[in-house]
């Protein structure tokens, strides 16, 4: 299989069986993770946030991405991306992308409420929005990204007729 067929092959690949298309398992992950993510942040605003004046929502946003983030990155890598070996890498590859995903929220969310006067709950639902679709391109080329492998060098070929000892560039 060529390296490029074997790439599209693996782009189609999730571990979620009926799912082959990554993007379809992307969303069906994703919106688990939404689902949760929205939920900690609900119940962060109800526990914390909302005791904390005008701009409670901030600490609500940072305290639910903060759990957020590393169960959507044990969910995306395996049932997603599937990559192999490199976990840490990948954990601050993806720590970094979801960090940008954050900063986008940070502003997002303030703007949204201000500008609309939306709940913060509904402010965050459209932001949410926003930051899964740049996420997913920069987790798909970046966070969980593997280089191509290597095709074999023509420098040496390898003549099946011939005995190993004999083998040498021809």
């Amino acid at each position: 299989m060529t390296g490029t067929r074997r790439h599209e092959r693996e782009d189609r690949d999730s571990s979620l069986g009926v799912l082959k298309d990554r993007r379809l398992a992307f969303l069906v992950v994703g919106g688990f993770n939404t689902a949760l993510g929205w939920a900690l942040f609900a119940l962060a605003q109800h526990l914390v946030g909302a005791h904390l004046g005008r701009f409670g929502y901030m600490v609500s946003l940072y305290l639910s991405y903060t759990v957020g983030v590393f169960l959507s990155y044990l969910t995306q890598r395996a049932l997603v991306f599937r990559p192999r070996g490199h976990f840490w890498l990948d954990l601050a590859r993806f720590s970094l992308v979801q960090i940008g995903g954050l900063a986008l929220n940070s502003v997002l969310l303030p703007v949204i409420i201000e500008a609309t006067s939306a709940t913060p709950l509904v402010a965050q639902g459209f932001a949410t929005i926003t930051v899964a679709v740049i996420t997913y391109l920069a987790h798909s080329r970046f966070s969980f990204r593997r280089g191509r492998t290597a095709e074999p060098s023509d420098s040496r070929r390898i003549d099946p007729a011939r005995p190993p000892s004999t083998q040498e560039n021809l």
